[in-house]
Order: structure tokens, then C-alpha cells, then sequence
């Protein structure tokens, strides 16, 4: 049987509750156990390209894996590129963003 996450926080902090701090330890094996078990049954390419577009294309183009570590990872880094790309200031010309590097 395979335990729910509340479970796994109840087993291994009994007074804690959802308001209080995971540990490390059971949130790990809490994502390797999801990460396994979606590996273990495939993730449908038509449930990708419904909900994880850009990963979809990704994987359709063979620059990805369909694979559910990497679908995150791709999403998160995807995610970590629009705030970058939000936090850098346009140009004067109003094309793309200044590069500062120089300075």
C-alpha cells in the first residue's frame, strides 16, 4: 500500500501538523515515491501536452525526456526564466533587457 503524504508526516512527526515544518527526510521520500511510481505507470503524452505545453513540444522536438523528474525540473527552470527575464529592465530602445554586465 502505498502511504499518502499525510501519512508519512503523521508516522514520522505524530504532534506535528500540516501547519508546522516538514522534515527533509519525509518530503524525499515522499517525491521519490511519487517521481517512482509515476515512472512505473507512464505519464500519457496527451496529459502533457494538456497541462505541460512547453515540455510537450520539448519532448516532441527530442530535447526532453518524458520522464517526471525531468517534466519538473523543465517546468521549474521554465518558471525561474520568466521571473529572470521579468526582472531585467528593457533596453532604452525597448528591445530585450540592458546588459549590465560590464558594470
Amino acid at each position: 500500500m502505498i502511504a499518502t503524504a499525510a501519512e508519512m508526516v503523521a508516522r514520522d512527526q505524530p504532534n506535528s501538523s500540516w501547519s508546522g515544518t516538514i522534515s527533509t527526510p519525509t518530503v524525499e521520500r515522499a517525491c521519490t515515491q511519487l517521481f517512482e511510481s509515476l515512472a512505473a505507470r507512464g505519464i500519457p503524452l496527451t496529459l502533457i501536452s494538456q497541462y505541460l505545453p512547453a515540455q510537450y513540444a520539448a519532448i516532441r522536438a527530442g530535447q526532453l525526456e518524458n520522464e517526471p523528474r525531468e517534466l519538473v525540473i523543465d517546468g521549474v527552470e521554465q518558471v525561474l526564466r520568466q521571473y529572470e527575464r521579468a526582472c531585467r529592465p528593457a533596453n532604452p530602445a525597448g528591445h530585450g533587457a540592458v546588459d549590465r554586465g560590464s558594470e
